[in-house]
């Protein structure tokens, strides 16, 4: 049953819809791939620096797994081939981190912090464009809280896009299509903070972006975090809204062309942790 909330909360959840939609068709009309930073901060977006790995700009809305979590895999680390189409690539190292997504606590008491659901039931819209710009999302989960029911979500995608420093136009698409959904849905009206965590992969370089929220006036979050994978290194990313701005966060590069067990370890504990922090008031939301 939908929670009951005041008029005012609703009011701002249905502007903070509106604001990322504008964002969104904005960004769609460049008809770009990768979107330049002055295209990017004339849409309302912003991006500045996020460490994954030290205390210091760290994230704010998920944590880390930090038990013992089976390590066995199924599928062997994928041989980097440069005289290989990108797709392929990108699809074999999709297809590995995917694998590892379906490891399992050594101790059942001690789960993990991503649960799946079916997409029909999530409301998120189509998160794939296939005849031009070639990326898709591939499958969603629920990022699970260590206390109460909290709104955030996990995403795993690909794209046959070339990166590099730049955003791209499908991880910026899904992004707001997911927080716009969350932001809609009654479960959660009390919640004007939804972070999403998200997965990419595409050609030249390998994103692991950690949390992307929205926060309308700072008390409204639609984030996700995105492992972007592609054939050569690895960056995390997080992303809130801020009432005017898309603000995206980002880290240093990961070299992937050969397996780095203590990156891939890096990735599995983001994508395997847990959803937390202040989702219904702007006064505790440790946001910058």
């Amino acid at each position: 049953m939908p929670a009951e909330v005041d008029e005012k909360t609703l009011e701002v959840r249905t502007n903070y819809r509106s604001v990322l939609w504008t964002i969104m068709h904005t960004l769609c009309d460049l008809e770009t791939k990768n979107i330049d930073p002055h295209d990017a901060e004339k849409a309302g977006i912003q991006q500045r620096f996020m460490s994954s790995e030290s205390n210091s700009d760290k994230p704010y809305f998920f944590i880390p797994y930090r038990d013992e979590y089976d390590e066995e895999k199924e599928d062997d680390y994928p041989t980097y081939e440069p005289d290989m189409e990108d797709r392929f690539n990108i699809q074999g190292l999709h297809f590995y981190m995917n694998s590892c997504f379906g490891a399992y606590p050594k101790d059942d008491n001690k789960p993990f912090g991503a649960c799946y659901k079916d997409w029909a039931d999530l409301n998120l819209g189509e998160l794939a464009e296939y005849s031009k710009y070639h990326w898709r999302a591939s499958s969603t989960c629920f990022a699970l809280p260590t206390h109460e029911r909290l709104p955030h979500m996990k995403c795993l995608m690909e794209s046959e896009v070339t990166g590099d420093n730049r955003l791209l136009r499908g991880e910026l698409i899904a992004i707001v299509k997911i927080m716009t959904a969350r932001l809609n849905t009654k479960s959660f009206r009390p919640h004007t903070v939804a972070p999403v965590s998200y997965c990419s992969f595409s050609k030249d370089d390998i994103y692991l972006i950690h949390h992307v929220w929205s926060s309308a006036n700072r008390n409204c979050h639609s984030g996700y975090v995105i492992f972007h994978n592609g054939s050569t290194t690895t960056s995390c990313l997080e992303a809130y809204f801020n009432g005017k701005n898309l603000i995206i966060r980002k880290t240093k590069l990961y070299d992937m062309k050969q397996e780095d067990t203590a990156t891939i370890d890096l990735l599995l504990r983001w994508w395997f942790g847990f959803a937390v922090g202040e989702t219904k008031s702007v006064k505790t939301a440790p946001l910058p």
